[in-house]
């Protein structure tokens, strides 16, 4: 496998004064009503794009994917998000503390993977 750096999207910073206001956990941790919490944090919250809600008029033309995938493509022409100008890998660290036990970190990285064939 290879690892590839990758152009990236990050909000920008003179449109999200705070970027807690913007984030979300992944979409399978979302409780009952969390999506309305964080929708009602901040018109930007990415949560509008990876839950969009589900309509009783949505059809195969017009749903939630549809609709996060327009979503996301007027927040990019609004500059709401700004690609970033170099390819880049992305370090990615989680601090977090399990009852008991001391303060631990996640460490990772976001990048683009190229599958080869085995005999490479």
């Amino acid at each position: 496998m290879k690892i590839l750096p990758f152009r990236g999207f990050r909000y920008n910073l003179a449109k999200i004064s705070q970027l807690d206001d913007v984030i979300s956990p992944p979409y399978d941790q979302f409780k009952e009503g969390l999506d309305d919490l964080l929708y009602r944090r901040h018109p930007y919250n990415i949560a509008r794009i990876i839950m969009n809600k589900e309509t009783p008029l949505d059809s195969p033309t017009d749903n939630r994917y549809t609709r996060s995938k327009a979503l996301l493509e007027r927040w990019i022409q609004e500059g709401v998000f700004l690609q970033d100008p170099q390819p880049a890998i992305y370090p990615y660290f989680q601090e977090y503390q399990l009852s008991g036990l001391p303060a631990s970190t996640r460490k990772g990285f976001v990048a683009l993977g190229e599958v080869t064939p085995d005999s490479e």
